[in-house]
């Protein structure tokens, strides 16, 4: 960050840090100051429709304030941490989550759905080119991981693009779950994996 360059981005509300790095990241990072943080290579290396589907799944993640879920998430194994259901309920959030946010890219167009494939495949070839591994700040579009089921999903013309429910409703129910659980063990897994079910 120290040799980033501010700027901004039509498509996304927050102040845009470009950075030099080998490493394709795009995140956003922060709490209550957020911002977009991408690298250099991605915003030269995508065309604009690409970057029109990036911007559109990082604004998800913004409406949704997913870094404050995230955060909430991550209090969560203090309480959870000795059931092997915590670490399960954190992969299969993260998982809603980039699934909803790459809802929300698909829907703004026709074409939405193959851009944001296109993007995610862009991303990963970058990586590929300059490979660095290194820790990121935030949770990114891509981390290093094994895009093929995301892209596979993104080109199902049977997928339902439909806005997700808001799901503080279900961090209501994870709560009371946690809460009854310290009382009785035995139901709260069967409600948590229902919640998780529905969280975006």
């Amino acid at each position: 960050m120290s040799s980033a360059v501010t700027t901004t981005l039509d498509g996304i509300k927050v102040p845009v840090h470009v950075v030099a790095t080998g490493f394709p990241v795009v995140a956003i990072v922060g709490l209550f100051r957020q911002r977009l943080v991408i690298a250099r290579s991605v915003l030269d290396g995508c065309q604009r429709e690409e970057m029109n589907a990036i911007l559109a799944h990082e604004s998800w993640h913004l409406h949704r304030r997913d870094n404050l879920r995230r955060a909430l998430f991550s209090a969560a194994p203090d309480v959870l941490g000795w059931l092997p259901l915590s670490r399960r309920l954190s992969r299969l959030w993260q998982t809603a989550s980039e699934e909803s946010a790459d809802d929300a890219a698909a829907r703004t167009g026709p074409a939405g759905r193959v851009q944001l494939a296109e993007a995610l495949v862009r991303v990963a070839r970058l990586d590929a080119e300059q490979r660095c591994d290194q820790s990121l700040p935030a949770p990114a579009l891509y981390r290093g991981e094994s895009i093929e089921q995301r892209v596979r999903r993104m080109l199902d013309p049977t997928l339902d693009l439909r806005a997700a429910p808001d799901s503080w409703t279900i961090f209501a129910v994870v709560g009371i779950a946690l809460a009854v659980g310290l009382l009785n063990l035995e139901p709260v897994q069967d409600l948590l994996e229902i919640a998780v079910n529905y969280l975006p």
